[in-house]
């Protein structure tokens, strides 16, 4: 059987998140990888932030978001409908 990998994260020396495998390495000569606005060289974990940071978090928001909306919508607002009251 044979894998495929699709992301090499802290080796393979280079940076090279076009390629195939995406390789994210802050292990080579002169690597001056930053986010904008900031000064601070990244580490491979800073690198796959930079560019899975937004979809990361994106998701997350999403899924958090809904979490809460059906947790408000379930403990607060069917309850109040569904009691049976005199």
């Amino acid at each position: 059987m044979r894998s495929i990998v699709l992301f090499s994260v802290d080796v393979g020396g280079k940076h090279d998140f076009e390629g195939t495998p995406c390789v994210l390495d802050h292990h080579q000569k002169g690597f001056e990888g930053t986010l904008p606005g900031y000064e601070t060289k990244l580490s491979s974990a800073g690198l796959v932030y930079k560019h899975f940071g937004r979809e990361v978090l994106h998701e997350w928001i999403h899924v958090f978001l809904y979490a809460a909306l059906l947790f408000t919508c379930f403990f607060t607002l069917l309850p109040t409908r569904l009691e049976n009251t005199p």
